[in-house]
């Protein structure tokens, strides 16, 4: 599974990615980061855990 949520001062997005309801991977963006780079990590984020559960 991987969340996107904003952090508590709400300047920056924080990326997690789970396994098995552990965090094995974690990415911080600041809120004013390019939003082509913060949707292409995300994507890739999906993309692989997509590809191992087939």
């Amino acid at each position: 599974m991987v969340t996107l949520t904003e952090s508590t001062d709400q300047q920056m997005l924080n990326i997690r990615e789970y396994a098995n309801g552990t965090i094995v991977s974690e990415e911080y963006w600041p809120k004013n980061s390019e939003p082509c780079s913060l949707l292409n990590s995300l994507r890739d984020k999906c993309q692989k855990r997509l590809f191992c559960t087939l």
